[in-house]
């Protein structure tokens, strides 16, 4: 048996679905990861084949290109025969899907949050909406990652019988992340955003926090990791970047697959999104026992039981998250480290990836009957 994983990033795909993809291998299937290659990877078994597909435009808008991307993904897909495929992000949801149908291999599709495409007006966004809700009808199942998503995409987009809520989004290996806590600091305290850095993660708003408390609290730090995504486009320009931390706001730390590191040496984790699925970051938080200040928003609040692991704001809100940090601040170390605890406890309830790789599997084994 072969499965095949389509994404627009090689990265990507290996740091949110590594679990997944090893849970087929572990089963004897064959694996294809169909990405352009943006990071270094050696496949740790002869059982997963790369292919780079070099023809994705990731935010382009000419159809010529998207025909191009389309007509290699079903190249690849005629040669590779694989018994199903799950697609990801916008074009290989779309694109891949149709491929898939004209090849009649069975495929499924994940709208991990609903971003630009969906929240922005314009031409061009309207034709990708349009093109969405026609090739998602050929997905025999569609992925959604939190309630508000489910209801907006059923009927509208994708009918009932075919959406999956995925309630644990797409997990945190609980085993990879394990529980430090938060630990006593006489000096500094750390808070921590990971995310691509674009506007939408709410840079600024960190930023602004970040000058505002920096003044009153000089032993607070507010660290930034993530990639700079000049593809997307709303993204932080780099000279941006460095203009915040030569003026002291914030400290860059570039990016890494390996966040774990950075996770445990901070004292709370922050993500002021705009949307987001199921943000895989603050699962990873949780699971390594950290309190998270975090968007009162889907994909964000379900991480987030107010006052027991950490605290809500107001999306766009520079003031609610002042007002968060400064709370966080007042805290005891004691108080900081039973919210870390909580949240240990809430990611082993509600948010491990085994059982995400139960639903994949239960959908694969009914292309085996």
């Amino acid at each position: 048996m072969k499965v095949l994983f389509c994404d627009n990033s090689l990265r990507e795909l290996l740091n949110f679905r590594k679990n997944i993809i090893d849970s087929y291998v572990e089963n004897g299937w064959n694996v294809v990861l169909v990405a352009p290659r943006n990071c270094d990877y050696t496949p740790e078994s002869s059982r997963i084949k790369v292919i780079p597909i070099n023809e994705l435009q990731r935010s382009g808008k000419n159809p010529f290109q998207d025909l191009n991307y389309f007509c290699a993904l079903r190249k690849i897909y005629k040669t590779e025969r694989p018994d199903y495929i799950f697609h990801y992000t916008i074009k290989p949801n779309i694109y891949g899907t149709l491929a898939a149908k004209s090849c009649r291999i069975h495929s499924s599709a994940m709208v991990a949050g609903l971003g630009y495409v969906f929240n922005k007006s314009g031409v061009g966004n309207k034709i990708a909406r349009s093109l969405y809700k026609f090739a998602l009808r050929f997905a025999d199942y569609v992925f959604v990652l939190n309630a508000y998503n489910y209801e907006y995409l059923r009927d509208k987009f994708v009918s009932r019988k075919k959406l999956i809520l995925l309630k644990g989004g797409e997990g945190v290996d609980l085993k990879h992340f394990f529980f430090v806590g938060t630990g006593s600091r006489q000096k500094e305290i750390k808070f921590l955003m990971i995310s691509r850095v674009l506007y939408d993660k709410g840079y600024q708003e960190y930023v602004d926090t970040a000058k505002s408390i920096r003044k009153m609290h000089p032993e607070a730090e507010f660290q930034l990791l993530g990639s700079i995504d000049e593809a997307y486009p709303n993204h932080v320009p780099e000279e941006q970047v460095r203009k915040d931390v030569e003026a002291g706001y914030i400290r860059y730390l570039g990016y890494h697959l390996n966040v774990a590191v950075d996770i445990e040496e901070a004292d709370c984790i922050v993500l002021p999104s705009y949307h987001e699925g199921l943000s895989r970051v603050l699962m990873e938080a949780l699971a390594m026992g950290k309190p998270i200040i975090t968007t009162d928003i889907p994909g964000c609040r379900e991480t987030v039981d107010i006052g027991k692991n950490g605290f809500l704001v107001k999306p766009k809100d520079t003031k609610s998250l002042m007002e968060a940090i400064i709370k966080f601040l007042a805290l005891t170390e004691d108080k900081k480290y039973a919210m870390g605890l909580y949240s240990r406890e809430k990611a082993e309830r509600e948010f491990d990836v085994l059982d995400v790789v139960k639903t994949y599997h239960k959908i694969t084994s009914k292309v085996m009957v």
